[in-house]
């Protein structure tokens, strides 16, 4: 079903003209939604669709890091995709630009002497004139902590919460059910579920379950993924599972964030992910673009 076909309309129309004097700012998404659409509609529907969204309990998170708007260009479509995915971008941009990639490798440490930067890692260290660090909060944290400490207490203050996420490829004839771009569950043990229906294979349907974290071990999950998409789990053959790591961000964080550039600026360390003014993939991209004409407006 859909979601305003849930959304309680009595409980609507008391709210309706806060639409234009409420404020995001300062509020949760709990405390501001709940005066706009009402307490019982926002119980029912639109927490169990934002936690769908950041893949984490959505009361606390800030209203105003949610959905973001931004300035539309004309010359760009409104929305696309890529039968690749988003890694197209990345793999296309490596060859262009000749980059060396080291993949599976683990930095054990980060530090900064004499105005350049060493990366100790389990393939050989590096030294660079500017890095950057595109990883979840808390591994920045633990990345940073030895050339600046103090940069790094500032980041181990965003706390992250973890999705066990799921995916699964099933032969299209084994799945009965209509084609869909996302469920939300009102209770489940999961948070959403994504299809690929949006971009067909001649001979599979892909899904990826975002799980609530320790919910559930690996048999569960696919007894419930069965369950869901009405096959049986022993048709579930094609299985790839991955911790995804989220910011659960706090009304605030703005301040936390101005503390974080304040530090870094002048610096040449490059700081880029989820966790500064939203987790939409708009968002990062906003972040990355900035830092990047922060650090190297002399690179085009």
């Amino acid at each position: 079903k859909s979601i305003p076909s849930q959304l309680s309309l009595p409980a609507l129309v008391p709210a309706i003209w806060r639409n234009f004097t409420l404020k995001k700012e300062g509020q949760t998404l709990k405390s501001y939604y709940s005066k706009l659409v009402g307490k019982r509609n926002y119980e029912r529907v639109l927490s169990k669709a934002f936690g769908a969204v950041i893949s984490q309990p959505a009361d606390d998170y800030p209203a105003d890091l949610l959905f973001n708007k931004r300035e539309r260009r004309k010359d760009i479509l409104r929305k696309f995709t890529f039968p690749g995915g988003l890694q197209t971008i990345t793999d296309t941009m490596a060859a262009e630009k000749n980059l060396e990639l080291i993949a599976s490798c683990a930095v054990r440490d980060i530090d900064a002497q004499g105005g350049r930067i060493s990366v100790d890692t389990d393939k050989g260290s590096h030294l660079c004139d500017r890095l950057a660090v595109a990883t979840p909060a808390s591994v920045a944290a633990g990345l940073l902590k030895t050339a600046w400490p103090e940069l790094a207490d500032k980041l181990a203050r965003i706390k992250v919460n973890k999705a066990e996420t799921v995916g699964v490829a099933v032969e299209k004839e084994a799945v009965s059910i209509e084609r869909f771009a996302n469920l939300i569950p009102q209770d489940d043990l999961f948070f959403s579920v994504v299809s690929r229906d949006i971009v067909p294979d001649p001979t599979f349907r892909g899904f990826t379950f975002h799980f609530k974290p320790g919910v559930a071990g690996p048999e569960a999950k696919l007894k419930r993924i069965g369950e869901v998409l009405k096959v049986d789990p022993d048709e579930l053959t094609r299985v790839v599972t991955k911790d995804n790591f989220v910011p659960a961000l706090k009304v605030g964080h703005e301040r936390l964030i101005g503390e974080i550039d304040a530090f870094c600026a002048g610096k040449n360390l490059f700081l880029t992910g989820n966790y500064f003014s939203g987790m939409a993939v708009e968002d990062c991209v906003c972040r990355s673009l900035a830092e990047f004409n922060r650090l190297a407006p002399d690179v085009r």
